[in-house]
């Protein structure tokens, strides 16, 4: 009787077991096959049932002979084909074991990948289960411990004249079960010798037409060393804030406390007198401007211990109040772009897990998924909003003291973006393994060897640019290209406010002239690399299936010289509202027209593609139009959106986004943005399962990470960015009285 034949009658055969036990566990109770006393006799038979080897796996190799397995322990690296004699004595009795239907083998060889349902839907990853085979471990016959160490490897079809040099992607993913004491370089020869047992289906690739891309192992190491320099910073970070927040409760004078001085003001004073403080950025800052604290008879330490305070930091993030009220839509309009974005984040982080990946074709067909799929904008919106604050409070500043320290508007600068993004970049590199077991885990490890390579360029703030021409996958972690543009952006800012400041004409030219330039560069690029503007395209042919990585936009996504234009928009707003007042007169048809030309723009940088999906093809001049006109028409529509709040023409859209429910989310919105791809990978990346794509997990997993994202920024920010601003304006405070004594 014919193979095939005998996996079909194995198969029912355990079927029909299942179905019988299960039955009678019902009808019997107690004297079922399923009680507790039968439970480990009849499971033992299923396992011997469904080890079938005609249904999992294909006959024996010679390759492990009968006899004592102890022999093959002494043998030299030769002799085991590069082996390492010791996995090969395990694999030895592994082996053997599997033979004789032992439970500890069949727990190993089960745990393996294998050929699952949903091939047609381009299920390629077959990742088994990482913690049923981490749970082995057996006493061989031989008194020796044979563990369960799970691992991953990809396979990619080789063509015709490839060398193994060439594998760089991977289109199957195989975990496997092997005995802890195979290295990765021993699981890559035992799969190239066909030593390794793999079940039936998967056994019957032919290796040698495939690529080995990757071989992972999940070890049992040690903590690297600079994880444990991050616990030390953490745990010196946790003291202090215990101490700090004991000591204001028990110590400090219950009338006199850090939260009754820091309350919010719109005004900046840049050399750090500390009257008032810039809010450099609302993306990265937790309030819009302090208020320096009065002279409270407390000493420099005191004050210094107690910034760490959750008492009086809590207070801050709490605090509605807000002196401003043509500002607090800023809150809203920040937390929801935040929001927006871990929607398209939650997405895209997914996305390679899926078990239905096809389905995502016929998910992007349907218009509401363009609101996914196009989320980059609102990291237009956060640019619009960073150049309008620097720009609105600089001019502040200008207006009433004529001048601005800009030696100390940079130290300012470095101050309050560089310590907080070092803490949440170097966590992600090296805390963030601590939280993941799962079989997935590898895909981390596989995005921190970027890290380890590239971590430097992040602390340059030139990781958008380098390695060039920068793709956003080469860098470590993608999303904080944002901070790198924004850095850069500050850098350049008092050049513009000076000739602004000065010659008015010449410096809106100048902005204009900048806009000019990043729209060019823009269009330039995008016809050079022909890069598309939307994922269907690439199914159209409009490139090349080689260049899949330009869908990313590497040359255009994350380019100081193709992003500044929201920013450069957010400071011709600024300039506008100071020099004309917030009283800024509009009639109300115009306002109206305005608005609804916003809207309309909007929804067409969302849905305006949508026609793509249906199967409708853009021309090459109406991709590079799109290209040229898209980011500047929704940053003048966001633009719109803040001066039209700002000035009172906002309407019911003001009053919602001055909501006070948004202004304590706002205030640690840059702590999400820093955390929320770090409890992402950790909620992804600990899964020993696939994710199954459907618009009802879509959502799940959106709301999950909104929340873990903000809950983490809340603890996070507690501990690092309200304390670091805080002793900012403590030593600011002290150098400007000695400064005052000195100068007496």
């Amino acid at each position: 009787m014919s193979s095939t034949k005998w996996s079909t009658l194995s198969f029912f055969r355990a079927l029909s077991l299942v179905a019988i036990l299960f039955t009678a566990d019902i009808l019997v109770g107690a004297k079922s096959p399923f009680s507790t006393k039968n439970k480990k006799r009849n499971l033992d038979a299923f396992l011997q049932l469904t080890s079938d080897k005609t249904l999992y796996r294909p006959d024996s190799s010679n390759a492990w002979q009968s006899g004592p397995c102890s022999s093959h322990c002494d043998k030299t690296l030769e002799e085991t084909g590069g082996i390492g004699p010791q996995c090969y004595c395990d694999m030895c009795q592994y082996n053997q074991d599997l033979d004789n239907n032992e439970r500890y083998a069949m727990e190993m060889f089960d745990s393996q990948g294998r050929f699952p349902s949903g091939l047609l839907k381009l299920n390629f990853k077959w990742i088994g289960s990482y913690v049923q085979c981490r749970s082995v471990s057996e006493t061989g016959k031989e008194s020796y411990i044979i563990k369960g160490q799970y691992c991953l490897t990809g396979l990619f079809p080789k063509a015709e004249n490839d060398t193994d040099d060439d594998a760089s992607l991977s289109l199957i993913d195989i975990g496997m079960c092997t005995p802890d004491s195979c290295s990765e370089e021993d699981v890559e020869m035992l799969l190239k010798e066909d030593l390794l047992p793999l079940p039936g289906l998967v056994s019957l690739l032919d290796l040698d037409q495939f690529h080995l891309t990757n071989v992972f192992c999940s070890y049992d190491g040690k903590l690297s060393t600079g994880a444990i320099v991050m616990l030390c910073i953490t745990g010196v970070l946790l003291i202090l804030v215990i101490s700090g927040t004991c000591y204001e409760y028990y110590k400090m004078p219950k009338n006199v406390t850090q939260s009754e001085t820091d309350s919010e003001v719109s005004a900046i004073h840049v050399n750090f007198e500390l009257k008032r403080r810039i809010e450099t950025d609302l993306h990265t800052s937790s309030n819009i401007a302090d208020k320096a604290e009065d002279d409270n008879g407390t000493s420099l330490w005191e004050e210094l211990l107690t910034s760490f305070s959750v008492i009086s930091n809590g207070a801050r993030i709490l605090d509605t109040s807000d002196v401003d009220p043509s500002l607090t839509s800023l809150h809203g309009l920040r937390v929801l772009a935040i929001i927006y974005m871990i929607l398209g984040q939650s997405l895209l982080l997914s996305a390679e897990f899926f078990s239905n990946p096809l389905d995502l074709t016929y998910i992007l067909e349907f218009t509401i998924a363009q609101i996914a799929v196009y989320f980059t904008y609102c990291e237009d919106t956060f640019l619009v909003i960073s150049g309008f604050l620097v720009t609105y409070f600089l001019f502040l500043k200008l207006e009433s003291d004529g001048k601005v320290n800009w030696i100390q508007y940079y130290i300012h600068c470095i101050w309050r973006l560089t310590p907080t993004y070092y803490i949440a970049l170097f966590a992600y590199m090296y805390l963030a393994e601590i939280f993941m077991e799962g079989s997935l885990t590898f895909y981390h490890h596989q995005n921190m060897e970027v890290c380890y390579e590239n971590w430097w360029a992040n602390a340059l703030y030139i990781n958008n640019l380098y390695p060039f021409p920068g793709n956003l996958f080469e860098q470590c972690g993608y999303w904080f290209w944002y901070m790198a543009c924004v850095m850069q952006f500050y850098i350049i800012t008092p050049i513009i406010i000076a000739i602004l400041a000065k010659w008015p004409v010449i410096g809106l030219s100048v902005i204009g002239v900048l806009i000019a330039v990043c729209v060019g560069c823009t269009v330039s690029l995008s016809a050079y690399y022909d890069i598309p503007v939307s994922v269907a395209q690439v199914f159209q042919g409009y490139m090349d299936f080689d260049n899949l990585d330009e869908i990313f936009e590497q040359h255009i996504h994350s380019k100081p010289y193709t992003r500044m234009t929201p920013y450069l928009v957010g400071m011709v707003v600024a300039y506008v509202i100071v020099k004309h007042g917030k009283e800024f007169k509009i009639r109300k048809w115009l306002s109206f027209i305005i608005w609804c030309v916003a809207m309309v723009v909007t929804l067409a940088c969302i849905f305006g593609l949508y026609s793509t999906f249906q199967g409708n093809e853009l021309s090459r001049g109406v991709t590079l139009l799109h290209h040229a006109l898209a980011k500047l028409g929704f940053s003048l529509a966001v633009g719109w959106l803040v001066f039209a709040c700002v000035t009172d023409h906002g309407g019911f859209i003001h009053r919602f986004l001055s909501w006070k429910f948004w202004i304590p989310l706002s205030r640690i919105s840059f702590g999400a943005y820093l955390m929320h791809a770090f409890v992402m990978e950790i909620f992804v990346f600990n899964r020993d399962n696939l994710i199954f794509l459907s618009y009802a997990n879509v959502v799940w997993i959106w709301i999950a990470s909104m929340m873990a994202a903000y809950f983490a920024a809340f603890f996070f920010v507690l501990v690092t960015e309200k304390p670091l601003l805080r002793l900012e304006q403590v030593s600011w405070k002290k150098w400007n009285e000695s400064r005052s004594k000195t100068e007496t």
